[in-house]
């Protein structure tokens, strides 16, 4: 099994120099080969692969010797990447864009990493040895890493093929519907509610005092670059508040639970709603889906079914619910709702019967 190890790195100002060198050269690589690549076509007609490419790299290294300062292997796999990114443009995604400076920094190493849990090392091709942050280790083998920047921070991602055999999980028997929302982050069909932390909101009035600073300041300033500094942190804090609670909540049903149905919600078309945008964003319902799909068997249910106008005791369908409505008593039985955890139970059935089937 396959598994990473993620580490904090401690470079030196001059390995910090030579990973700004590094990442740029690999940009610049993969912007140089998109270029070669879409030009080569338009002109000739001919689609070049990735190994075509790979070979006038050489030529190209010869003309910018700054690109020797970057591992070979991580330049030739930012070349792959670029023809990753065309055949998923082939399939189904947009047509690839250039990247910037201001995209994501990191580049991939496939050999040549070692590390060294006594003195806290790591080796890496043209950095040498780099300190980092230990909290855990590991003794197999490592395939590949990859080094990337986040914020003012390093990081280094560890590969490895994990041959201990996965301890089973204890069967419950036990299934749940989650309806997802604002209020709550969760409602589960056993009455259970989960209050949604609200990581962005509650910080917000911090980010809005260092973003007002910023704006404040002089331009190309070591001050101004401070300043962005410490709000890329505390927009990196926010984003690792809010995915160890996916991870503890996702774990916690995942133990207790056998089978999870959840609502196929359409999160692109909810975002346009300028309304609630920002709290749809913050709740991340997207990653809590992927976290819960590889801990526990996920199955889904189609958005479209009345679950919240249907009454869970005697089928009766209220039409004329209406979004503000949290609580509604239906007509022919007379037993009050409540709108959450009324849907919550239509569609723990409507699972269980796409279960049958």
């Amino acid at each position: 099994m396959l598994r990473s190890y993620i580490y904090k790195l401690k470079p030196t100002n001059l390995q910090k120099q030579q990973l700004a060198q590094i990442f740029g050269n690999v940009r610049y690589v993969y912007n140089w080969s998109l270029n070669l690549k879409t030009t080569k076509y338009k002109e000739d007609k001919i689609n070049l692969s990735a190994f075509d490419i790979i070979k006038e790299l050489t030529q190209l290294k010869k003309e910018f010797e700054r690109l020797n300062l970057a591992p070979s292997h991580s330049l030739q796999h930012s070349i792959v990447n670029m023809e990753t990114t065309f055949k998923r443009f082939y399939k189904w995604a947009w047509f690839p864009k250039y990247k910037s400076k201001k995209s994501k920094n990191s580049f991939h190493i496939p050999q040549w990493i070692k590390i060294d849990y006594t003195l806290n090392w790591v080796f890496i091709p043209k950095l040498r040895w780099v300190k980092l942050y230990k909290d855990r280790q590991f003794t197999w083998e490592i395939r590949n890493a990859t080094i990337s920047q986040k914020a003012s921070w390093y990081y280094i991602s560890i590969l490895i093929e994990d041959w201990t055999p996965k301890l089973n999980k204890q069967k419950t028997s036990l299934d749940v519907w989650i309806d997802m929302w604002l209020k709550d982050f969760i409602i589960t069909s056993d009455w259970e509610k989960i209050n949604n932390p609200k990581y962005f909101t509650n910080s917000q009035s911090k980010l809005r005092k260092k973003q007002r600073h910023l704006s404040r300041q002089k331009r190309w300033s070591n001050r101004r670059n401070k300043t962005k500094r410490e709000i890329a942190r505390l927009h990196e804090h926010i984003s690792n508040q809010r995915l160890d609670f996916l991870h503890k909540v996702s774990t916690s049903i995942a133990k207790r639970y056998d089978t999870v149905y959840l609502e196929n919600l359409n999160v692109k078309d909810m975002m346009k709603n300028r309304k609630l945008s920002k709290a749809i964003w913050d709740v991340w319902w997207s990653m809590f889906g992927t976290l819960l799909k590889y801990k526990t068997n996920v199955i889904e249910i189609g958005r479209f079914e009345p679950s919240s106008k249907l009454c869970s005791n005697c089928g009766n369908i209220y039409w004329e619910l209406k979004l503000s409505e949290r609580e509604w008593t239906c007509s022919k039985c007379w037993v009050k709702h409540d709108r959450d955890i009324n849907a919550s139970k239509n569609i723990l059935q409507l699972g269980r019967n796409i279960l049958k089937n």
